[in-house]
């Protein structure tokens, strides 16, 4: 009996399993039906959506979404047609939606809020959902290297934004900007002549503007010397404004494609443009120069296919026969795998600004800075100029004044629309501090005959005292007339020498900065040698000439002048010369006498050292008797403490 009980039981069981079971397929087969029909549903929407039926797409998956609120795959479509309606926000919180309630079911839900949130500029958010996807280990190698970059770009951009740089920008006058577009401005060291690039009706042609003292600039007016039916493009101007390097395309039979030409300006307008040579130019696109403040060395952008990218930064420089040498690349600290263009190297000579589409930035080309080291040799730190100074905008070319306190540059950031096209304009605001360059002034120089007063073309020196290594020459133009630049808190030896002429020599302090509104300006006046009464021959004050305090042990920095002194005696055979020491009244009188003799032998045993043959030097020394400036003040007797050469007639 307890059998039977027992197997009965058991056919309970087995018959209630078989219910169950019956139950389990019945669910099984709803839910895949539903499914089925859910999956259905959703490929009509993919359908309408390949179709571009947006809207009838959409109607589905709120459909889907309302009745199966866990079907992700809805959801990311809905999304994804939101922002191709360009409704950015709504897709967004789609998305939102997604992450809150459903954090891992799909790691591209952080991928694509962290794009739209890119979009949209919100780059401290979008730096947290790349980070998010990031950690998910089903990601593709190719989606991971596309989240880096974007993680990267929107961690750099956040970075500027936070600390966005002071910015007020002004608009040049209507004497330079019109309703065409004005870009690549240009101007002279002293800022007196602006050129610049129009572009009227796809033709690029030169304009200048001068400035003077009361009006600004005056109205622009086109080169017509260099101007043809074709572009002129990117250009510079050297620091006297008397040398205009300009880009000019298919101009000469010889040189196809795009060059450097350049053109003289002369009393009676602008010379014919010249190419300047195969040295520099090539069968490839070179264009926008930057002329050094010495005129020795030459920045130039290239698409030469030895370079580092699309478009690199190149330079020469002129050897001691003057001519240009061949061009080297500015190398992987500037140029990138993307395009480096528009270089200016500022009168500082070692700050280089130019602009990059190769480089972590807050647009498709934004401007950026390094410094040239004199003891590596090398480029400093590539630095972004900044937001707002960059922004999603193309930021145009960027020159610095002289003093480095402004900038100018083109944009269309700020022009009104013209037929559906912004033009772009010339604009200045002020440097921010940490991407000014050294500050500048400028000296101008004007050599004249002493009896004559005509202009001389004479060989002008400027030696950085304490670093001999550092100058540079020159050479007067017609004029008589030179205009170069000097860094502030240094000191100079200038020499002027011409031939026929005893050379000029004089101290220069920079140790206070000068602007461009307090240059230093020269009149000098050179002496000849031949015909001219001895007896009205002043001496000649050699103020680069210095000395240990209360001694005649000669200082490093000497040098300079005493090399000009020995260059001219090795050139005039002929010359004899009388060294003269003086001393100011501090002191006791017996003792200056000593110390201004002790002065003059060591100049002149300097010389005989170098080369000089003794019996044409002689040495003597005034002591205090002879000031030339009042002994009260520390500027008097600095100047009563000199060293003089007087020619000595045979």
């Amino acid at each position: 009996m307890q059998k039977y009980r027992r197997m009965g039981k058991l056919r309970i069981e087995i018959s209630l399993f078989e219910v169950f079971k019956y139950f389990i397929l019945i669910i099984i087969h709803l839910l895949y039906t539903h499914a089925s029909g859910q999956q259905n549903q959703y490929d009509r929407a993919e359908k309408l959506f390949q179709q571009k039926k947006l809207d009838e797409s959409l109607a589905i998956l709120d459909k889907i979404i309302a009745e199966h609120q866990d079907f992700i795959p809805a959801y990311m479509r809905k999304a994804g047609i939101l922002y191709n309606q360009g409704k950015i926000s709504d897709a967004i919180a789609v998305l939102d939606h997604v992450i809150n309630f459903f954090p891992e079911s799909d790691p591209e839900a952080w991928f694509s809020r962290g794009y739209m949130h890119f979009e949209q500029k919100q780059y401290g958010e979008a730096v947290k959902d790349f980070q998010r996807f990031l950690t998910f280990s089903s990601n593709s190698e190719k989606r991971v290297s596309k989240a880096l970059t974007f993680k990267d770009l929107a961690t750099f951009r956040d970075s500027l934004i936070q600390n966005a740089v002071s910015f007020k920008v002004e608009k040049l006058s209507s004497s330079i900007n019109s309703h065409h577009s004005e870009y690549s401005p240009s101007a002279s060291i002293d800022g007196s002549l602006l050129v610049f690039t129009r572009r009227i009706s796809d033709q690029e042609d030169l304009f200048m503007s001068e400035k003077s003292d009361s009006s600004g600039f005056s109205i622009a007016v086109p080169i017509g010397a260099l101007n043809t039916i074709r572009n002129e493009g990117g250009h510079c101007i050297s620091a006297d404004g008397n040398l205009l390097l300009f880009t000019g395309c298919d101009r000469d039979p010889l040189f196809r494609g795009c060059d450097l030409y350049y053109s003289l300006r002369r009393d009676t307008g602008w010379t014919k443009p010249l190419n300047i040579g195969k040295t520099i130019n090539t069968p490839a696109w070179e264009s926008q120069p930057s002329l050094s403040a010495d005129g020795k060395k030459l920045f130039f952008t290239s698409n030469r296919i030895e370079g580092f990218g699309g478009k690199d930064i190149w330079y020469t420089y002129k050897n001691d026969q003057g001519y240009w040498v061949a061009p080297v690349n500015a190398g992987p600290q500037i140029n990138t795998a993307g395009d480096d263009e528009t270089p200016f190297i500022h009168a500082d000579g070692k700050t280089l600004y130019w602009r990059s589409n190769g480089r972590l930035g807050m647009g498709d080309f934004d401007i950026y800075f390094a410094r040239w080291d004199e003891l590596t040799q090398q480029w400093g730190m590539v630095t972004n100029m900044g937001y707002p100074v960059n922004t999603e905008n193309n930021e145009g070319g960027l020159v610095v004044s002289l003093d480095g306190k402004r900038a100018y540059f083109a944009t269309d950031r700020f022009s009104d629309t013209n037929a559906g096209k912004r033009n772009l304009d010339i604009y200045t605001f002020e440097m921010p501090d940490f991407a000014m360059p050294d500050p500048m002034t400028f000296i101008k120089l004007k050599v004249l005959d002493k009896n004559t007063r005509k202009p001389l073309k004479a060989d002008v020196v400027v030696s950085e005292l304490g670093n001999e290594a550092k100058k540079f020459n020159m050479a007067t133009d017609n004029a008589g007339v030179i205009l170069t630049g000097l860094k502030c808190h240094r000191e100079y030896a200038l020499h002027i020498s011409c031939n026929g002429y005893i050379f000029y020599t004089k101290y220069i302090d920079l140790q206070e900065i000068r602007t461009y509104y307090a240059p230093l300006e020269l009149k000098v006046e050179l002496n000849p040698l031949e015909n001219v009464d001895s007896e009205i021959l002043k001496p000649v004050v050699l103020e680069n000439i210095f000395f240990k305090s209360g001694s005649a042990r000669l200082m490093e920095k000497s040098m300079v002048e005493i090399k000009q002194l020995y260059g001219l005696l090795h050139k005039e055979k002929q010359l004899k010369i009388r060294i003269t020491g003086h001393t100011d009244d501090e002191g006791n009188t017996e003792l200056n006498q000593k110390l201004s003799e002790d002065r003059a032998k060591a100049v002149h045993d300097e010389l005989i050292r170098l080369g000089i043959e003794s019996n044409r030097l002689e040495f003597e020394g005034k002591g205090e008797t002879q000031p030339v400036s009042d002994n009260s003040s520390k500027e008097g007797r600095r100047k009563n403490r000199r060293t003089e050469f007087t020619i000595v007639r045979s």
